[in-house]
């Protein structure tokens, strides 16, 4: 094949590759539209004649002989004329673009190129006069004619077609601009640590007097105990004294001149992202593809005009806020503080020393928490900052991808007539939008409810089956360790530890159980009947509160304490424990601990761990009863602290007489979604990350439009999506994890997607599909009841629990481990039902009337 020649090449390169606002494109760009625009006016002209042989009466009167043959003359030497030149024009054109076809190099000869769409086209716009010359009548020629010029509108289809801009040439023009907006995010940024850190010292220092106005009223309130009742003026004060506290706050917090400069930097970093395109240059050339993939062409865009037109919003926000009354928190913050004194007087006016106690360390404790709103509200702009940056940066991108491919300005009438009508047009869409959206929710919701009830049902009846292999998917992704291996930040983990809770700041929701000991510590202490009891599933803070009540109400008192290792089941080794604990050596029964406990001086004793004290077999309550006899013998003496999983409670309370036998009995219920936020917002604080809530399915949106809903009506104007978000999270944490505290970190780290190092996203609240668990046999059943009530076994006490083999036992409890429903310590053969499931589970046994 022969060579191109350099005029082929040029020829080829204005006809096929130069853009649009070239000059020799943009003129030829400009004749074409011109002819198209000729063609429309004979297309339409031609429909006329109809209308002016209708008012041959007018011509007539007007002595014309023949107006329609006057008109078809005149009408013809208009067609011809308009037909040749623009016949004329494509056809010069068509060839050139065929001549000069060699020089591409995607195509090969010239028949392959003008196979194409576009050349085609070419090829119809020039072919229409050469028909009608051998049309044999006037209503042949005239049809082929207006075929030929309504074919010719899709002549300026090519340059319509945007040409797609080389990403490497496009992020080189913007990289000025990228870096600016990455500055004006990092001082947002800094903004934001700044003021959180400022928040939480302000915090602190009022948390520190309100601990010690606390701490002081509640020794008053013990040593009075001893004497005589506190009076009520006293209890009046010390309530009173926490007043001051939160005035200070609220000042430290929406401080007018800290809030001016926040507003001053917020108004900044909006005028600066406003004017990021000020110092670019009016013109910026990028690379497009011209030819396939194979070779590339420049053009040139207005940078400057492109930025002023995606910023203007930025810069109006930021006139807006330089002069805005409302600055991020400052009207939650003291809503909060207003909320949180009218629970303290309300608690006042109450009376009574117990109630008094409460409210004041309730006080001081959700007085740290104020800084939720500051947090979220930061949270909030910083995120809504960077998706705003991320927009218009992406709109920027399609309109230099776009610019330069419509037609000339006057036809882009059509295009600022919608850009200027979009608020209209977005309203009507918004109408339309919302009543074709009503019935379509309904329906949904509808079908979901009735999925949602009669789906588990069906499920459960084994009428309708889930896959195994999704089932056995989600008990393989419930483990504990499996969080561990997902990409979050190891300081991060370490502050999210499974292990009990020591934080004292994780305990602040219970000061009402710490009320209802202290209240039979007061019973000791004045030598009466008295004990407690603390019972609830695993995970809730039996322990955590048991330690609690060492530390803050038995400080100064001589206290045994310790958590039962191992399986206690006989007197023998019942006696021998308590001898050691108690440090009675010699001792061979109970009796003679009794007498030794009397005898001595009066003692605490807190024991954690009781189920460990029965087994149920035949005989296996002989311990656990004479344990119980010690404690009824020795409790105006003694006072006895004992903690115990609420299954095991459960079975005791209905073989022993525990109401009678335990003065206080402490049931710790679920947790709230609000005490698991907090608990958890307590750990995430202390690693400085923003986080955003992200949006969920159909479900979910419809529970986080209620909770929006409900907040707006609490406070008109001032809720967040964001708020709506956490809330609804929190409030699913809660009805999935029964209160287990450890269930609640393992789904909050399931739910977390790193998105950079100072902000992450938080995905809806989504359980596990634990529905396996309500297909297990009997035998599985009745071995996960023995191990809730003994809070873990060993297989050879499951074995002689449920008078069964040992090794038929052992392979069921492999089984059950391989699913992920029991767990075992590490360097121990006992199994434990795993957290996790232990919700799901104790609602499978209740169903099976298996559980009290």
């Amino acid at each position: 094949m022969t060579p191109p020649s350099s005029l082929q090449r040029t020829t080829h390169d204005y006809l096929e590759m130069a853009q649009p606002d070239h000059p020799v494109t943009a003129y030829l760009r400009r004749a074409t539209v011109l002819l198209v625009c000729l063609n429309t006016l004979a297309l339409l002209s031609s429909y006329l004649d109809v209308f002016f042989v209708a008012g041959t009466g007018v011509f007539a009167s007007r002595q014309l002989e023949d107006p329609a043959s006057t008109l078809r003359a005149t009408q013809s030497l208009v067609y011809w004329l308009v037909e040749t030149v623009s016949t004329a024009f494509f056809a010069v054109e068509y060839v050139l673009r065929l001549w000069s076809a060699p020089a591409s190099p995607r195509y090969r000869g010239r028949l392959r190129f003008a196979l194409q769409r576009l050349l085609l086209i070419d090829l119809a716009a020039v072919l229409p006069l050469f028909v009608a010359l051998f049309a044999p009548g006037r209503a042949a020629t005239l049809t082929v004619l207006r075929i030929g010029w309504l074919v010719r509108h899709l002549k300026p289809v090519r340059y319509a077609l945007a040409r797609p801009v080389v990403p490497a040439s496009s992020d080189a023009v913007l990289q000025d601009a990228e870096r600016e907006l990455a500055r004006v995010r990092q001082a947002v940024a800094t903004c934001r640590e700044s003021d959180l850190a400022r928040v939480s010292n302000a915090i602190e220092v009022v948390g520190r007097h309100g601990s010690a106005v606390a701490a002081r009223q509640g020794d008053d309130k013990r040593q009075g105990l001893q004497a005589a009742a506190v009076s009520e003026q006293e209890d009046r004060a010390g309530s009173l004294a926490l007043l001051p506290l939160f005035d200070q706050l609220a000042d430290d917090l929406t401080d007018p001149i800290e809030m001016a400069t926040i507003a001053t930097r917020l108004s900044e970093a909006h005028a600066a992202t406003a004017a990021v395109f000020d110092a670019a240059p009016d013109w910026a050339t990028v690379q497009v593809i011209v030819d396939g993939a194979e070779r590339q062409g420049e053009k040139r865009v207005p940078l400057r005009r492109i930025g002023r037109r995606s910023f203007a919003a930025l810069a109006a926000r930021a006139a807006d806020m330089a002069g805005a009354k409302r600055i991020l928190y400052v009207g939650e913050v003291r809503r909060e503080l207003a909320r949180l004194r009218a629970d303290l007087a309300a608690g006042r006016d109450q009376g009574g020393t117990q109630a008094t106690d409460v409210d004041l360390t309730r006080a001081v404790s959700r007085m740290r928490d104020v800084d939720v709103p500051v947090r979220l509200a930061w949270d909030n702009l910083v995120f809504q900052l960077e998706e705003e940056h991320r927009a218009r940066m992406q709109r920027v991108r399609a309109d230099i991808a776009r610019y330069g491919t419509l037609v000339p300005p006057p036809f882009g009438i059509p295009r600022w007539i919608a850009d200027h009508t979009q608020p209209v047009r977005r309203v009507a869409q918004d109408l339309v939008a919302r009543a074709w959206a009503a019935p379509r929710r309904y329906y949904r919701e509808g079908a979901l409810a009735v999925s949602r009830t009669v789906v588990p049902t069906l499920q459960r009846l084994g009428i309708l089956r889930v896959p195994i292999s999704e089932l056995l998917r989600a008990l393989d992704e419930a483990r504990l360790e499996s969080v561990l291996s997902r990409p979050i930040p190891a300081a991060y983990l370490e502050q999210f530890a499974f292990a009990g809770v020591q934080d004292e700041t994780a305990l602040v929701e219970l000061d009402v159980e710490l009320a209802q000991i202290n209240g039979a510590v007061g019973r000791w202490r004045l030598r009466q009947e008295s004990s407690f009891v603390i019972y609830g599933h695993l995970g809730t803070g039996k322990t955590a509160l048991l330690r609690q009540a060492r530390q803050r109400l038995l400080a100064h008192d001589p206290v045994s304490c310790d958590a039962l290792p191992r399986k206690l089941a006989t007197p023998a080794a019942l006696v021998e424990y308590l001898g050691h604990l108690l440090n009675v050596p010699g001792a061979d029964s109970v009796e003679a601990l009794a007498d030794h406990l009397l005898s001595s001086e009066p003692r605490v004793v807190l024991l954690d761990d009781c189920q460990h004290l029965f087994l149920r077999r035949v005989g296996g309550l002989d311990a656990v009863r004479r344990f119980f006899w010690l404690v009824a013998k020795t409790n105006h003496h003694v006072l006895w602290g004992l903690c115990i999983d609420e299954c095991g409670y459960d079975f005791l309370s209905h073989t022993l007489p525990l109401s009678d036998l335990l003065h206080v009995r402490i049931a710790l219920q679920a947790r709230r979604g609000e005490d698991l936020r907090r608990l958890i917002m307590m750990r995430h604080k202390r690693s400085g990350v923003s986080l955003h809530y992200e949006e969920g399915g159909k479900r979910y949106a419809k529970a986080v439009r209620r909770r929006l809903k409900a907040l707006r009506t609490q406070r008109p104007g001032q809720a967040t999506l964001q708020e709506a978000l956490e809330l609804t999270f929190f409030d699913e944490l809660a009805s999935v994890c029964a209160g287990n505290i450890t269930v609640a970190l393992f789904y909050w780290l399931r739910s977390l997607e790193v998105r950079n190092a100072e902000r992450f996203a938080v995905r809806p609240f989504e359980a596990l599909n634990l529905g396996l668990v309500w297909q297990f046999s009997s035998t599985q059943a009745f071995s996960l009841v023995a191990m809730l009530q003994h809070g873990s076994l060993t297989a050879g006490d499951l074995a002689a629990i449920m008078n069964a083999d040992p090794i038929g036992t052992r392979l069921e409890l492999e089984i059950l481990g391989n699913h992920n429903i029991t767990t075992t310590e590490p360097g121990s053969d006992s199994f434990a039902v795993n957290p996790i499931v232990l919700k799901t589970v104790c609602d499978m046994l209740r169903a099976r009337q298996l559980l009290y």
